[in-house]
């Protein structure tokens, strides 16, 4: 199977993960600066120019922050059923197929 640089990608996450319990804050780690920055940029909006629209920009920035907190949160509850379920030597065979072409 030839895979893409999603498929990878994910692939390799998932190898990453294997042996461990994720928790919520773990997936959201690599990421906390663009969260920072969102936070910063909108915060600066909101103050430079208290309009309706930033407001909004405000709520919709909080609005991603939980939502993507939700989803950490499930798939770390999620993760020790995902476990079980993958087949590890197929990824592991995978990824080593697609490193040697």
């Amino acid at each position: 199977m030839q895979l893409t640089s999603a498929h990878r990608r994910a692939l390799k996450y998932c190898q990453r993960l294997h042996g461990t319990h994720p928790t919520m804050l773990s997936s959201l780690a690599p990421m906390w600066w663009r969260y920072l920055l969102v936070v910063i940029v909108t915060a600066i909006a909101v103050l430079i120019l208290p309009t309706a629209l930033n407001f909004l920009l405000a709520g919709l920035v909080l609005g991603m922050i939980f939502r993507d907190l939700q989803r950490s949160r499930h798939w770390a509850r999620l993760w020790p059923m995902y476990e079980k379920i993958l087949a590890w030597d197929e990824i592991d065979a995978l990824l080593a197929d697609d490193h040697s072409t």
